[in-house]
């Protein structure tokens, strides 16, 4: 006579619970890589932004400190708007300021909108008055 027990159960299958528990888990981690993706995406689109705002900048300033002491004034250089990279709008302000008699200060402020926040970068530099006034 056969012995047959009904309630054996069978043990090798996986139940729909841990099929479930698994894709959750797998889904959470997959979420988490994604995450991390999207933030340095956002992190290096910034760095790009700010490095071309600083070459921009450093350029200006490059050809400022190429003039005479005497021709380096507030009027001779203007704001200007340019369109750098994919699309962004940057805005160059340049300020000269004389500290005292022979020594001026050039400041240089770019601007720009980034995910709908103003970020600038300044530059400062000191040119000086090396003639001979005697």
């Amino acid at each position: 006579m056969k012995n047959i027990n009904k309630n054996k159960k069978n043990s090798s299958g996986i139940t729909y619970l841990e099929i479930i528990l698994a894709a959750a888990i797998i889904t959470y981690v997959v979420m988490g890589f994604a995450k991390m993706f999207i933030k340095n995406n956002i992190a290096l689109n910034q760095s790009k932004m700010q490095t071309m705002a600083a070459n921009w900048a450093s350029d200006e300033m490059e050809n400022i400190k190429s003039y005479y002491y005497d021709d380096i004034t507030d009027s001779a250089f203007t704001s200007t708007t340019k369109v750098l990279g994919t699309s962004k709008k940057f805005t160059r302000v340049v300020n000269i300021s004389e500290l005292e008699e022979g020594l001026k200060e050039i400041g240089i402020k770019v601007s720009w909108t980034e995910l709908s926040n103003p970020q600038e970068l300044r530059i400062v530099s000191y040119v000086a008055d090396y003639s001979d006034s005697d």
